[in-house]
């Protein structure tokens, strides 16, 4: 039975909570750490094979301190408010735990993309880019794929993104075609980190990889 209570954001801040009292963080440092610096609520209004629709959309900018915020979109039904932060503060901590000069962010459409063509998911991609496009630059919130989301998207939300501004700015999204400037090995880097993790902790621990079990978390 799905738990109808599950709060993502919440959960998270519980462990953020948790670490930075082990760390001996002050209290005031801590409550930064739990408050994202914006959170944008919009909502999309696409014309689909279905009608005129409005999809409800989010872009969640949780730190910029080390960076210019930096994460994922995602399209998908369940995408909310409480799931979209959780991962832009976890896209914060990730990239200062690894010491990447970017700051955390976290972008989401509720929509079912398994029900749409290529022609609508365009259309939704960039009316995204044209409703958050004041949000969204090089120097400021760097967008990439998630769920459902891939470099085809990516190209689409350049491409938008170029065409209101008149600039070329590869650099405003990253995840998108190798053809315009996408990095090769990022459509697999993710799996290949779990990889580098696995051998990493079978090199540490002196464990074999016989008989390991893995817990797969995420929304699908």
């Amino acid at each position: 039975m799905e738990n109808t209570n599950h709060d993502p954001f919440s959960e998270v801040k519980k462990h953020i909570i948790k670490t930075a009292e082990n760390l001996g963080l002050s209290d005031d440092k801590i409550e930064k750490l739990l408050k994202p610096q914006y959170v944008r609520n919009h909502n999309l209004k696409v014309s689909t094979k279905f009608g005129e629709e409005v999809f409800n959309a989010y872009r969640v900018q949780f730190n910029n301190a080390r960076g210019p915020f930096k994460g994922g979109i995602r399209f998908h039904p369940k995408a909310d408010e409480s799931e979209v932060s959780a991962l832009a503060a976890t896209m914060a901590i990730k990239c200062a735990v690894v010491d990447i000069p970017f700051g955390g962010a976290k972008g989401g459409v509720v929509i079912d993309a398994k029900k749409y063509d290529d022609t609508d998911l365009e259309k939704v991609s960039r009316a995204y880019i044209k409703t958050f496009l004041p949000y969204i630059g090089v120097d400021v919130d760097i967008p990439a794929p998630d769920v459902y989301t891939n470099s085809k998207t990516m190209a689409w939300m350049l491409d938008e993104y170029e065409q209101i501004t008149g600039v070329s700015s590869p650099g405003i999204i990253t995840g998108k075609p190798i053809s315009i400037g996408g990095s090769k090995g990022r459509d697999i880097a993710t799996a290949q980190g779990a990889v580098f993790v696995l051998e990493q902790y079978i090199e540490t621990t002196g464990r074999s990889l016989s008989g390991l079990k893995n817990c797969h978390s995420g929304v699908w």
